[in-house]
């Protein structure tokens, strides 16, 4: 077990900035949705961010190392080696673009180019490292490492841009559709399992992307009811975006189980586990939505 964690890439590491990016962003939008004012960028800010920035560029720059010294039959593979060179090449861009102005990164007041830009190429580095792992595993039968990345990605965007003008609500719908399409396709793949996969963090995470899932098609139906009345959108778009976020981290945990095999102690109920997961994700969205109500009030 510890031979199999230690020679494959870590796919947390590589998918860790654009999951940082979208955590900041989110909760940026729920400081303003709430009517308060973010605190301003400083100095001290500066300098915690560029150490979370230099853990996170040290921490690929190992899981770089780790696909490089992979079995020669996997390197030598032609689609390998462009997903090693790009995620390199990726990684270092990156790095440049997200200091040339981290103000706009760190605390954006909307959507621009720079943030756009720099999220794209987060998601590049994490769907390079997607695939550095996947290419160490036997099989197809495993969800697919894209989708909680892309969800990812849109947590990020739509919620940067969710103070932007109207005509970005028709986007955003479309978004949403898709990603829950997307999505569906990997949830089935995680409700049936593999056969073997029974590990019980498998169980919870899947009831708490089936229910997320299933929040996120009711919240979309609702937030579109709440354009036309203008009441109460701005709260549901961002459970919404709460959502895709639950279903991005639950999907990929169970993901990277399957993909390890991680078994370890056997659920015995995996129903219950189901459940408790499903309860888990309707609770971050009553809290959530209740929080941010109590505080837009006062």
């Amino acid at each position: 077990m510890v031979k199999q964690w230690w020679h494959r890439p870590l796919v947390i590491v590589a998918n860790l900035p654009l999951i940082i990016l979208a955590l900041r962003w989110n909760w940026l939008n729920g400081v303003r949705l709430a009517g308060m004012v973010p605190a301003k960028f400083t100095f001290d800010s500066e300098m915690m961010w560029l150490l979370f920035g230099a853990a996170c560029f040290a921490l690929n720059v190992w899981n770089l190392l780790v696909g490089f010294h992979q079995d020669e039959e996997i390197v030598n593979r032609a689609h390998y080696r462009t997903a090693l060179y790009c995620f390199a090449g990726v990684l270092v861009v990156g790095l440049v673009v997200c200091w040339t102005k981290p103000d706009q990164l760190i605390v954006p007041q909307k959507l621009t180019w720079l943030p756009f830009i720099a999220a794209c190429l987060l998601t590049g580095q994490a769907l390079a490292g997607n695939y550095l792992l996947t290419a160490t595993t036997d099989g197809d039968d495993h969800p697919k490492l894209t989708w909680p990345t892309l969800t990812w990605l849109a947590a990020a965007l739509l919620t940067c841009a969710s103070n932007t003008a109207k005509t970005f609500d028709a986007v955003a719908v479309l978004i949403v559709v898709i990603l829950l399409a997307g999505n569906a396709v990997n949830l089935k793949i995680l409700l049936t399992g593999n056969g073997t996969v029974r590990h019980p963090a498998y169980q919870l995470a899947t009831g708490a992307s089936l229910a997320a899932w299933l929040g996120l098609a009711t919240i979309l139906l609702s937030w579109c009811w709440c354009l036309l009345t203008g009441r109460w959108a701005g709260l549901l778009y961002f459970v919404m975006v709460v959502d895709l976020m639950i279903i991005a981290a639950a999907s990929q945990l169970a993901t990277v189980i399957d993909l390890r095999e991680v078994h370890g102690v056997r659920a015995e109920h995996g129903h219950r586990l189901l459940l408790s997961g499903a309860i888990l994700a309707v609770l971050i969205e009553l809290i959530t939505a209740g929080v941010l109500t109590v505080l837009a009030v006062k």
